[in-house]
């Protein structure tokens, strides 16, 4: 029997853009897959179908209840310290948390030691399970870590910038790191970037996977060691010239081209922070390159300096290809997405080395140990950026990468999470966070700098779009989908009917005028076998169920259906679904083949 309660919408998806793949290489990331409901769509819905909705709810009672939409902030934080040591024992007491200067009321509290949870890590005073007001450090137990606190790490090889010797050593560290120190629970991914983000292997526990990927991408090209000769045509080509502009026309070349590749290694940590904005949990995102330049070439225009101005000009010619503003871009959406940058520089100790390090300097006298120390402090900054302004931690100039390792396991296993409720929801506004302790002692507090508070569409586009990549599914509300049999239309695609089924009891529905009343969002997203990814669409839609009708109503499902236009191949569908009055979300995805 079909249910009774139904939205049916047209025609889903018109535009197509893929991406390529090879062997485990997984590109999921570029220009995404356009995604409409029907012709003449706002969002997500046909004006028809809008107004059609509007009329049946009479004039002023278009709004019969108010959205709850409860908003919780999540801020780890790391105290060390002055030997670097985790400081134990602390309780919420302890900590004050300011948003944008206003002091805010802790409503939760966790507390990790050594990857044990402290017994008393919970809801804080004036929640239903309260932590004793008095008295810090409760008895440590090996209780279960909630999933809004498990942690997913991702590893990224920023190939565009690193020279394979030195990856590689890293790659030797890590995959001994990760043989001792992954847990059955713990969830890793490995991301090269070569001008595109390729996952090598997806969120994975399984060492041998891990271990098959590392090995993969030794045998990787790495890019930096091009751009180590082409930095030394250019020193040449200065030093043979007495010409100034002659000099600056090859270091502006030399520049644009390395601030392209630049942008685009920001560019790809920003898509791939973005992807996995919906993930639940602590995110720990290890980059690794050979350095980031906050300025391009900057160290060529302070040598155009000393051999022909003998000023600051090269300063502000090399401000002109700088990359800060961008950077902090990138640190604002990875606080608003709970990522935490941890830096790596696989260089390691520097020798300093030039390429006239026989002559002893410049022809004009200048030094090119100047410049290469110039070189390393612009490279390092943007690492220090990321780290710091996210909560991470920055290493560079350092050959031991094995007690690099170990600081950020000591991360992951010693923690407070400290929980709040602001006093603003889905806004848009990016708001600064500051944690102070009560305690007074010379410690190092560690943590994100702020976050920005997404609205309730932005959350659930972000859940399904984790649900589609990562299998990141949760569904308190039982929602399930099915699809039809695929309609050939002639031209290689394939129109499928999706019908999404939500359990009516499981709803919050409010008395109004002899009826009970919701309203819900479901999102929408779709991937094909070569990893073309759907940007999820939204639909508004809204139940009344007379008064009289509730209890068998209950028994049934509210249908959504729409049509999906695909091509043949294994797609995977996702779908997400959210209580507006409850705020409850749910998210669920399931492989399809289409036309096999």
């Amino acid at each position: 029997m079909n249910p009774p309660y139904r939205h049916s919408l047209p025609n889903f998806s018109k535009l197509r853009r893929f991406f390529r793949v090879a062997g485990c290489q997984l590109s999921l990331f570029g220009c995404l897959l356009g995604i409409s409901l029907g012709a003449g769509a706002s969002g997500g819905v046909p004006k028809a179908a809008q107004s059609s909705e509007k009329r049946e709810v009479p004039a002023g009672r278009e709004l019969f209840f108010e959205h709850l939409d409860v908003n919780l902030v999540n801020v780890e934080v790391y105290v060390t310290d002055r030997d670097g040591e985790p400081v134990r024992g602390l309780s919420p007491q302890d900590f004050r948390v300011y948003e944008d200067g206003r002091e805010m009321k802790l409503t939760n509290f966790y507390a990790v030691e050594g990857g044990r949870r402290q017994s008393h890590s919970d809801t804080v005073a004036g929640a239903p399970s309260s932590i004793p007001e008095e008295g810090g450090g409760g008895s440590l137990e090996l209780l279960p870590i909630p999933e809004d606190q498990r942690l997913h790490l991702i590893i990224l090889f920023d190939n565009l910038h690193l020279r394979p010797f030195s990856r590689n050593r890293v790659v030797g560290e890590l995959r001994q790191f990760l043989d001792r120190n992954l847990g059955p629970d713990d969830r890793t991914m490995v991301v090269t970037y070569e001008r595109t983000l390729n996952i090598r292997q997806p969120f994975s526990s399984d060492p041998r996977r891990l271990e098959a990927a590392l090995h993969k991408i030794e045998k990787m090209t790495g890019f930096a060691q091009q751009k180590d000769s082409e930095r030394r045509q250019v020193i040449r080509r200065i030093e043979s010239t007495d010409n100034l502009l002659e000099a600056e026309s090859h270091v502006d070349f030399y520049a644009k081209d390395a601030f392209n590749d630049l942008t685009r290694s920001i560019d790809g940590m920003k898509q791939l922070v973005a992807s996995l904005s919906g993930l639940p949990g602590r995110k720990a995102l290890l980059y690794v390159s050979d350095g980031l330049p906050a300025e391009a070439a900057q160290d060529l225009f302070l040598l155009l300096d000393q051999k022909f101005t003998h000023g600051v000009a090269g300063e502000l010619k090399a401000a002109r290809y700088g990359v800060r503003s961008e950077l902090r871009e990138l640190v604002a959406q990875a606080n608003s997405n709970r990522v935490t940058f941890y830096t790596l520089e696989a260089t390691g100790l520097r020798s300093h080395s030039s390429l006239s390090a026989e002559s002893g300097g410049t022809q004009s006298g200048g030094s090119f140990l100047d410049l290469d120390i110039a070189r390393a402090a612009n490279e390092a900054e943007p690492l220090q950026l990321m780290a710091d302004g996210t909560g991470g931690r920055a290493v560079f100039g350092s050959n031991n990468i094995s007690r690099a390792l170990g600081e950020m396991k000591q991360d992951f296993d010693s923690y407070y999470s400290l929980g709040y409720t602001p006093g603003h929801s889905g806004d848009g506004r990016y708001y600064r966070i500051e944690v102070k302790l009560e305690k007074k002692g010379k410690w190092t507090v560690r943590h994100r700098s702020g976050y920005r508070d997404k609205t309730a569409e932005s959350r659930l586009a972000d859940g399904t779009l984790a649900a589609l990549l990562y299998a990141a599914e949760n569904n308190p509300v039982g929602v399930s989908f099915e699809l039809g049999s695929p309609r050939p239309r002639g031209d290689g695609t394939y129109l499928v009917g999706i019908e999404v089924k939500v359990p009516i009891g499981a709803l919050t529905l409010v008395p109004q005028g002899g009826e009970h009343r919701g309203r819900f969002k479901v999102s929408l997203a779709v991937m094909d076998d070569e990893e073309g990814t759907s940007p999820p669409d939204l639909a508004p839609l809204s139940l009344s169920i007379p008064d009289r009708d509730l209890a068998t109503a209950r028994l049934q499902n509210y249908v959504y259906a729409v049509d999906l236009l695909m091509r043949k191949g294994l797609q995977t569908v996702a779908v997400g679904f959210r209580d507006e009055l409850s705020g409850t979300t749910s998210f669920v995805r399931k492989p399809v083949p289409i036309g096999l």
